[in-house]
């Protein structure tokens, strides 16, 4: 399987109110009164599964899909359990028109690069927390084409070594309001200035370089714009490559050109957008693990843990499988499945935060994924519109020996039902961080063998035996 892209599950995964924790509550799927005693003649409660846990790491996220023209730029440098990421975006653009030329006797006082801020960040995110990037000019020939080529966020494509432009960000002034040109006022840009040498570049192309958007394609490859690796920083923003502002000349990612003749000094503007019909983009994420914790995970994906290891794509899943014995469950009407799941503190946890909600997807014997039960009418085949506030799969803080700990819980009765009476010996579940943001959030949960019960990851089952 060669992609696994969320993107339709954003409103389900996002929460808003997530970053003030303390005023989420657990959402209480299954209202106690519908869920018959136990009285262990007709109705009886399971609590003992011996589970177990595989993390698995998966790094083909398709990022270059033009629906979804949201990426990811920055760094996580010293996460102490997961090392070290870096995102990074690869872009190209095109001029106001084909055949587009400067005048003759231009003179370009500045040119930069450009992206709307998607008001999404990540790790260190107070307002004076910065973004150091640079921009590189491509080298190699990515175009678009037909548009059927994917690139996924293991994906590279060279670029020359010197950088055309670096630029050190606050997240505050990603946000604020800043003139552009004239009377022009914009809120909410990354704008980086590119070099002089850039400037003459384009100031001194031929014309046969405009003459169509290929040869504009072939002349100017685009650029990489990436965090600056010779610079400590933990900060993931999320920027959109299009649609993003009410001010259509500054709704997407582009190069600004700002110049005047020699016999004219009122200053002009050229913008070059981005196309997304035909231009290529996609969003590199690379991850460096050597000497960190999780590094041990990715060399031995195939052994049973005892501890769930997730991280946003590309990054780890965990696969939780789940035994069920005719003879402690047998034929039966399941009122009640739910999946406990404790977050453990690893550190830096504050900073390198877990998800507000996770995906709880079902695996088939061939290890193909599908939707659980629960998110779906009766039919199997449509998303229920109330599923996902059933099966829940939210953050929620617990108090656990005077700490406060962050706990998810998966309400799942029909997905176990249908195990049950499909008479299967085990339910496969895979546990997966949202992939609405790549790049962002992480966790290592508490697995079902550890020796501390208060976080230890359970699995509770209320059945009605069948008369």
């Amino acid at each position: 399987m060669k992609t696994t892209f969320y993107k339709n599950l954003k409103a389900f995964t996002l929460c808003a109110g997530f970053f003030s924790l303390a005023a989420c509550k657990e959402k209480s799927i299954v209202k106690p009164d519908l869920i018959p005693p136990v009285d262990n003649i007709h109705t009886f409660e399971v609590k003992d599964f011996n589970m177990t846990v595989n993390n698995l790491y998966y790094d083909s996220i398709w990022t270059n899909d033009k629906d979804y023209r949201i990426v990811s730029i920055g760094a996580l440098s010293n996460d102490p359990f997961f090392g070290k990421t870096q995102a990074g975006l690869y872009i190209q653009f095109l001029p106001p028109s084909e055949g587009f030329a400067f005048p003759t006797g231009t003179i370009i006082d500045s040119a930069l690069v450009s992206l709307p801020f998607n008001n999404f960040k990540y790790a260190d995110t107070a307002s004076n927390s910065t973004l150091s990037l640079k921009a590189y000019e491509i080298t190699d020939p990515f175009a678009l084409g037909d548009g059927t080529r994917k690139y996924y966020a293991f994906n590279r494509v060279s670029y020359k070594p010197t950088a055309i432009g670096a630029k050190t960000f606050t997240l505050k002034s990603l946000r604020d309001t800043v003139p552009v040109f004239r009377t022009d006022t914009i809120g909410g840009l990354l704008r980086m200035r590119l070099s002089d040498a850039f400037c003459e570049q384009f100031r001194s192309m031929p014309a046969s370089a405009t003459a169509t958007n290929a040869s504009f394609l072939d002349f100017f490859r685009g650029i990489y714009l990436g965090p600056d690796s010779t610079v400590q920083q933990n900060t993931i923003a999320s920027f959109a490559l299009a649609g993003a502002s009410t001010n259509l000349l500054y709704s997407g990612a582009q190069m600004e050109f700002f110049y005047h003749t020699s016999t004219n000094d009122t200053v002009k503007r050229a913008l070059f957008p981005y196309n997304s019909l035909l231009c290529s983009f996609f969003n590199g994420i690379y991850h460096n693990y050597t000497g960190a914790p999780v590094q041990a995970y990715l060399s031995n994906q195939q052994a049973s843990r005892d501890s769930v290891v997730l991280q946003g794509y590309p990054g780890f899943r965990s696969d939780i499988t789940v035994p069920i014995d005719p003879a402690a469950i047998p034929p039966s009407i399941i009122n009640k499945a739910t999946l406990t799941m404790t977050v453990l503190k690893v550190g830096d946890d504050a900073r390198f935060s877990a998800p507000p909600q996770l995906i709880i997807r079902g695996v088939n014997d061939n290890g193909q994924e599908r939707p659980i039960a629960d998110l779906l009418n009766g039919d199997d085949s449509t998303t229920n519109t109330s599923g996902a506030a059933f099966v829940g799969a939210t953050a929620f803080p617990v108090l656990i020996g005077g700490s406060t700990y962050l706990r998810y819980t998966f309400n799942i009765p029909r997905e176990f039902q249908k195990a049950v009476s499909a008479g299967q010996t085990q339910l496969k579940l895979r546990l997966i961080v949202p992939t609405a943001y790549q790049g962002a959030y992480r966790l290592v949960a508490d697995g079902p063998r550890s020796a501390n019960t208060d976080t230890r990851l359970s699995f509770n089952v209320i059945y009605t035996k069948l008369n």
